[in-house]
């Protein structure tokens, strides 16, 4: 199965980029599944949020 990628660019100011890792961080997954329309979907939000917070740390945006 050939999968097909995204490249996302965006600027935020520090101070929300530091909000996000920390959300990022912190988000579990009872958040996660209630806000997703099934299993798979909850999943596949949890996999995207684990490749943002490892880019944000790879820029030196480490969550405390």
């Amino acid at each position: 199965m050939n999968e097909t990628f995204a490249r996302i660019t965006l600027e935020l100011p520090v101070h929300q980029t530091l909000a996000l890792a920390q959300f990022a961080r912190r988000v579990g997954w009872r958040e996660i599944r209630m806000n997703s329309v099934d299993l798979e979907q909850a999943h596949e939000v949890r996999a995207a949020i684990e490749v943002l917070r490892k880019a944000l740390a790879e820029e030196g945006f480490l969550a405390r």
